[in-house]
């Protein structure tokens, strides 16, 4: 019992005494029809900036700041456009998703993960739909937001 009870004491201990940071990298949301949101304020504000249309699943990137860096619906669906927008909400060079293995229609058609260690670079996953019987699978591009001027730019595209 004294065990556990001084267990909780420095757990709660460490807790406590951590500095505390906020990650802000998803404080944006896009989603729909050129629709989002954002929390930067602590309070939601609705946006209609996006130059993005996503049927169903996208994902976006913010700074640690809270700055937009990029946003993407993972591909194309029937008329919409695929592709991976900067923070200017213009296709990145290299961003036209068109006719690659993504899907705007899958549930969860992209993800973006930061890549270890180089805060530059994002790996962004795509999948497609089962609209398409699935055929593209699962997919992944690099994108090195020191390129194009710091608003990005696709480096690897629609690799296995």
């Amino acid at each position: 019992m004294l065990k556990i009870t001084s267990l909780c004491i420095i757990c709660g201990f460490l807790f406590f005494s951590s500095p505390v940071k906020g990650q802000n990298q998803y404080n944006i949301w896009y989603f729909g029809d050129s629709s989002g949101v954002d929390f930067n304020s602590g309070i939601p504000v609705a946006l209609s900036n996006s130059s993005m249309y996503a049927f169903e699943g996208c994902a976006v990137m913010c700074d640690s700041s809270g700055n937009i860096l990029f946003y993407t619906n993972g591909g194309d669906h029937g008329a919409w456009q695929g592709g991976v927008w900067n923070r200017n909400h213009v296709l990145m060079p290299n961003g036209d998703l068109n006719g690659f293995n993504g899907c705007n229609s899958a549930d969860q058609s992209s993800l973006i993960i930061p890549a270890p260690g180089n805060p530059s670079l994002f790996y962004l996953f795509t999948l497609d739909c089962i609209e398409n019987g699935l055929a593209g699978g699962l997919r992944f591009s690099i994108i090195d937001m020191t390129l194009d001027n710091n608003n990005g730019d696709i480096t690897v595209k629609d690799s296995l």
